[in-house]
């Protein structure tokens, strides 16, 4: 995980003059759990994600931002080294509009973001 990713959620929940106690109870995990997830050593999953959208007022695409960009970074890394399908068969058919797309989304998400 992104640990500016980790430090914008301690961040928030400090600007919020929440303790991670408040915070793990509202999240219904412990203190620990937060800990490790303000440290990135714990991954938050979708529904935390939502959840802290509705604590801090901000929307949850805004709390994603970072994830957002590391997923599109991996995923750019990954279209490079692609494997060529082993054979032509019909599941195949969409596979290079599929991957052309996704490499065109890629250079937008990039480049609206400053990138390039």
């Amino acid at each position: 995980m992104d640990n500016s990713f980790a430090l914008d959620l301690k961040a928030a929940r400090r600007k919020a003059g929440l303790a991670q106690e408040d915070l793990a109870h509202l999240l219904g995990l412990t203190k620990t759990t937060i800990s490790k997830i303000e440290r990135g050593v714990r991954p938050v999953t979708l529904p935390e994600i939502c959840a802290l959208a509705f604590i801090y007022g901000k929307s949850a695409d805004r709390l994603l931002t970072p994830l957002w960009s590391e997923a599109a970074a991996d995923l750019a890394a990954r279209l490079q080294s692609l494997p060529r399908p082993k054979s032509q068969w019909t599941s195949t058919f969409n596979r290079q509009h599929t991957l052309t797309k996704l490499g065109e989304r890629l250079a937008s998400n990039a480049e609206r973001h400053g990138q390039l």
